[in-house]
Protein backbone atom coordinates (compact mmCIF):
# COMPACT_ATOMS: atom_id res chain seq x y z
CA UNK A 1 0.00 0.00 0.00
CA UNK A 2 2.82 2.21 1.04
CA UNK A 3 4.62 1.86 -2.33
CA UNK A 4 1.85 2.61 -4.49
CA UNK A 5 1.15 6.27 -2.44
CA UNK A 6 4.60 6.99 -3.01
CA UNK A 7 4.34 6.16 -6.82
CA UNK A 8 1.83 7.81 -6.86
CA UNK A 9 2.88 10.90 -5.23
CA UNK A 10 6.15 10.46 -7.68
CA UNK A 11 4.08 10.38 -10.22
CA UNK A 12 2.29 13.92 -9.35
CA UNK A 13 -0.77 12.90 -7.80
CA UNK A 14 -1.61 15.31 -4.62
CA UNK A 15 -2.41 12.94 -1.52
CA UNK A 16 -5.57 14.74 -0.52
CA UNK A 17 -6.90 13.82 -4.42
CA UNK A 18 -6.02 10.49 -4.02
CA UNK A 19 -7.65 10.53 -1.15
CA UNK A 20 -10.99 12.42 -2.13
CA UNK A 21 -11.24 9.47 -5.34
CA UNK A 22 -10.80 6.82 -3.11
CA UNK A 23 -13.90 8.39 -1.14
CA UNK A 24 -16.17 8.57 -4.01
CA UNK A 25 -14.59 5.00 -5.10
CA UNK A 26 -15.86 3.79 -1.93
CA UNK A 27 -18.99 5.74 -2.19
CA UNK A 28 -19.98 3.80 -5.17
CA UNK A 29 -18.61 0.30 -4.56
CA UNK A 30 -21.03 0.90 -1.00
CA UNK A 31 -24.33 1.82 -3.60
CA UNK A 32 -23.78 -1.01 -5.93
CA UNK A 33 -23.09 -3.30 -2.60
CA UNK A 34 -26.20 -2.32 -1.05
CA UNK A 35 -28.67 -2.43 -3.88
CA UNK A 36 -26.72 -5.54 -5.51
CA UNK A 37 -26.43 -3.81 -8.89
CA UNK A 38 -24.68 -1.84 -10.39
CA UNK A 39 -26.53 1.29 -11.08
CA UNK A 40 -26.13 2.70 -14.71
CA UNK A 41 -25.77 6.18 -13.18
CA UNK A 42 -22.27 5.23 -11.53
CA UNK A 43 -21.03 3.07 -14.66
CA UNK A 44 -18.20 4.80 -17.01
CA UNK A 45 -18.07 2.03 -19.01
CA UNK A 46 -18.21 -1.61 -18.96
CA UNK A 47 -14.41 -2.09 -17.49
CA UNK A 48 -16.08 0.11 -14.46
CA UNK A 49 -18.97 -1.33 -14.39
CA UNK A 50 -17.77 -4.89 -14.14
CA UNK A 51 -14.60 -3.44 -10.87
CA UNK A 52 -17.47 -2.19 -9.27
CA UNK A 53 -19.62 -5.38 -9.47
CA UNK A 54 -16.76 -7.58 -8.84
CA UNK A 55 -15.48 -5.24 -5.55
CA UNK A 56 -19.26 -4.69 -4.08
CA UNK A 57 -19.23 -8.63 -4.20
CA UNK A 58 -16.61 -8.73 -1.89
CA UNK A 59 -17.22 -6.03 0.89
CA UNK A 60 -19.82 -5.60 3.08
CA UNK A 61 -21.49 -2.34 3.25
CA UNK A 62 -20.49 -2.14 7.04
CA UNK A 63 -16.90 -2.47 5.81
CA UNK A 64 -17.99 0.04 2.71
CA UNK A 65 -18.76 2.31 5.72
CA UNK A 66 -15.67 1.99 8.01
CA UNK A 67 -13.34 2.96 4.66
CA UNK A 68 -15.50 5.64 3.91
CA UNK A 69 -15.39 6.94 7.75
CA UNK A 70 -11.97 6.64 8.10
CA UNK A 71 -10.94 8.52 4.65
CA UNK A 72 -13.66 11.19 5.95
CA UNK A 73 -11.18 11.56 9.46
CA UNK A 74 -7.98 12.10 7.40
CA UNK A 75 -9.53 14.72 4.89
CA UNK A 76 -10.51 16.45 8.14
CA UNK A 77 -7.14 15.70 9.38
CA UNK A 78 -5.68 17.54 6.22
CA UNK A 79 -7.76 20.87 6.47
CA UNK A 80 -6.96 20.96 10.09
CA UNK A 81 -3.45 21.11 9.11
CA UNK A 82 -2.04 17.78 9.16
CA UNK A 83 0.04 16.24 7.00
CA UNK A 84 -1.58 15.00 3.64
CA UNK A 85 1.27 12.59 2.87
CA UNK A 86 0.19 10.99 6.30
CA UNK A 87 -3.16 11.03 6.34
CA UNK A 88 -3.42 8.96 2.84
CA UNK A 89 -0.29 6.43 4.30
CA UNK A 90 -2.52 5.78 7.21
CA UNK A 91 -5.65 5.45 5.64
CA UNK A 92 -4.33 3.12 2.81
CA UNK A 93 -2.59 0.82 5.21
CA UNK A 94 -4.70 0.88 8.45
CA UNK A 95 -8.23 2.43 6.74
CA UNK A 96 -8.56 0.40 3.45
CA UNK A 97 -7.98 -2.99 5.22
CA UNK A 98 -11.03 -2.72 7.61
CA UNK A 99 -8.88 -2.75 10.99
CA UNK A 100 -10.18 0.14 13.39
Amino acid sequence: ALQIVAEAIAAGTEPDAILRDLERHSREVLICCTAQIVPETLVQNAEHAHQLSQQASTVTAAHCVAVIDRIAGGLRAISDGADARVQLEVVAVDGLSGRR
